[in-house]
């Protein structure tokens, strides 16, 4: 594992997407700023100073579908130790107190089909006074934590690396019970924007490969991906 730094970028997931073949599995690529960060759908991560923008190289044998998951888990599992009343928000978000704490986006490279690597990237809201986006957004400082950036990094790469280890052992169903136990929604009224329509109902469970079920008037939907309200 290498740690690429640098003072400002326009997104760590574009450039380690830009430099998939120069990078090696699980190297980090980090910036102070992102002057042009993503989130899921092309949304604009507002990323100023005091955050943490990072991005993990994987070259995995095979891939999973719960990569993202992973991370959320790590992301979660470290803020709770630091003290911060955390939650994942299905797939990829980590709130607290009902506001956006932490976003993460998985993206595929492929070349002529062959999947040449995974990035997953995330933004962490640290120490910045302020944060606006499209949804609620909360720092650790406005819950009055302070936190070291390089430590916490450290602090989540060492927790995601062991839940890779399991996810690539044993699929999501290796990770399931303390990704539930840092999920609220279950048996809860949800709404999910799938891109292609809005699914809602009772939040029943997760599926061996991260999916939710969810229980609707017509049934019950294992959904993939989305966006789930809240």
């Amino acid at each position: 594992m290498g740690i690429i730094e640098f003072d400002a970028l326009a997104s760590t997931n574009t450039y380690a997407k830009e430099n998939i073949d120069k990078l090696g599995h699980f190297d980090i690529v980090l910036a102070a700023v992102q002057t042009a960060g993503r989130g899921r759908r092309g949304r604009t991560w507002l990323s100023r100073e005091g955050g943490l923008y990072f991005s993990v190289v994987l070259k995995p044998h095979k891939a999973q579908p719960a990569f993202t998951h992973a991370m959320a888990l790590s992301v979660c599992d470290t803020l709770k130790a630091y003290g911060a009343p955390v939650y994942i928000k299905w797939p990829n978000d980590v709130l607290a107190r009902g506001k956006k704490l932490c976003g993460i986006l998985s993206e595929a490279v492929f070349e002529n089909n062959f999947l040449k690597g995974i990035i997953i990237g995330a933004g962490i809201n640290v120490a910045q006074n302020e944060v606006k986006t499209d949804k609620p957004a909360v720092t650790l400082k406005k819950l009055g934590i302070a936190a070291d950036g390089k430590k916490l990094l450290n602090d989540i790469l060492l927790l995601f690396g062991q839940n890779y280890n399991r996810l690539s052992e044993g699929g999501f169903s290796a990770i399931k019970a303390a990704y539930k136990a840092n999920f609220p929604y279950l048996g809860k009224e949800i709404s999910i924007d799938t891109g292609r329509g809005l699914i809602t109902g009772s939040a029943l469970d997760l599926d061996g490969e991260g999916r939710i079920l969810v229980k609707t008037a017509g049934g019950v939907e294992a959904v993939s991906l989305g966006d789930m309200g809240f």
